[in-house]
């Protein structure tokens, strides 16, 4: 029997029985002037993917994730996007940093309330980053189209856990 060279250089890597693996979960609910309108589940992003592993690989990487974008998303959603698509920077309704709250051992949320100043802004769709312009895109979903008027609220909540 011939070996092929190829077979004796790969590595081989053991599976210790009491690996854990970690899921990640989101869902994100919106409020429309307090009225729940969705809770979805999220798209995380390469990105996002990528900033977990920097996080937890790399010392000294401590970019929190906790700013609230909201937009008028018109294309599909990808785990390659790098930026919310038609994210609102006007009327009130810029990325804002929003507020954490522990939810729990492995769960917390991030939640932030935006105030419309101009009236017929649609807005269906919301990411979180890591920074109030520019960053990291982390994660991202749509929901179903809100048309916001002047002093219109709504409220963004990512609800994210962490399970083995």
């Amino acid at each position: 029997l011939i070996i092929p060279a190829i077979l004796l250089f790969i590595p081989i890597v053991e599976n210790p029985r009491n690996e854990v693996s970690l899921k990640y979960h989101a869902n994100v609910c919106i409020y429309h002037n307090n009225q729940l309108v969705a809770c979805r589940e999220n798209l995380l992003t390469n990105a996002g993917k990528d900033a977990i592993k920097d996080r937890l690989g790399s010392p000294g990487n401590l970019n929190v994730f906790d700013y609230i974008a909201v937009a008028n998303n018109t294309v599909p959603q990808s785990v390659t996007d790098t930026s919310l698509q038609g994210e609102w920077t006007t009327c009130g309704l810029a990325r804002t940093q929003g507020t954490f709250a522990s939810e729990g051992i492995g769960n917390w949320s991030i939640t932030a309330t935006f105030t419309s100043t101009c009236d017929n802004v649609i807005v269906n769709a919301t990411g979180l980053y890591n920074a109030s312009s520019g960053g990291v895109l982390f994660a991202e979903t749509t929901f179903p189209t809100r048309i916001l008027y002047d002093g219109d609220s709504i409220q963004i909540k990512w609800y994210i856990w962490v399970t083995e």
